[in-house]
């Protein structure tokens, strides 16, 4: 039986210096990059809104061990250029020093915002949720009130719980609670359907599983 937390992410936002009609093709170097360290999704963000020479890409990686061994394995192909920033690791171009490029020859700059957790989420973002009796929801004046799930924050250690912000019904902002101090309600948010976007998902053996768009 796996030791391994049963929750494990390394979430990355990039932006690579190059035209938007190559964006596929650097989608794909990027997921080839890292699949051998887990498995990855990768998401075309578009055109960085603060400057016209950047794409912006999204990626999720399931390491297949320790995070923290992950990450230490992502610095280490390409040592120099890396600094703290709030979320976690950064690595930038001009950091580098015309050092050995991160994930692709071309990419500008990016950053690691690692996640693990003993067990994984209980709710996700849509899920209805019944808040029970605590000291938060007594001052917040909502026990046995329902509510939408809107955003899951991995424990700081393992010996941690889940947090939601969670949107109690007739509320316009969001109260955080505990894992335990919430009930399923069975039932999630009716919504549209989203605008798709595209997504490539690889295995840690490097075999595409899937891709949408």
């Amino acid at each position: 039986m796996s030791d391994l937390p049963r929750y494990r992410r390394i979430f990355f936002r990039t932006m690579v210096r190059a035209r938007a009609e190559a964006s596929g093709e650097i989608a794909a170097h990027l997921a080839r990059s890292l699949a051998e360290f887990g498995a990855v999704d990768v998401q075309e963000d578009g055109v960085y809104y603060k400057d016209q020479e950047l794409l912006e890409f999204t990626l999720s990686l399931e390491p297949t061990g320790p995070v923290d061994d992950c990450v230490a394995k992502l610095r280490d192909t390409a040592p120099a250029g890396w600094h703290d920033s709030p979320v976690g690791p950064a690595w930038g171009r001009r950091l580098s020093d015309g050092g050995v490029p991160f994930l692709h020859p071309h990419l500008d700059w990016a950053t690691l915002s690692p996640e693990q957790a003993a067990t994984l989420p209980r709710y996700e973002p849509g899920d209805l949720v019944r808040i029970l009796d605590c000291p938060g929801a007594r001052e917040s004046g909502v026990v046995g009130e329902e509510a939408e799930i809107s955003s899951a924050g991995a424990p700081v250690d393992l010996d941690d719980v889940w947090g939601y912000t969670v949107r109690p019904r007739g509320w316009t902002t969001l109260v955080c609670f505990d894992e335990p101090e919430l009930a399923s309600t069975g039932h999630r948010v009716r919504r549209e359907q989203p605008t798709r976007t595209p997504v490539i998902s690889v295995r840690p053996d490097g075999v595409v599983t899937g891709g949408s768009g």
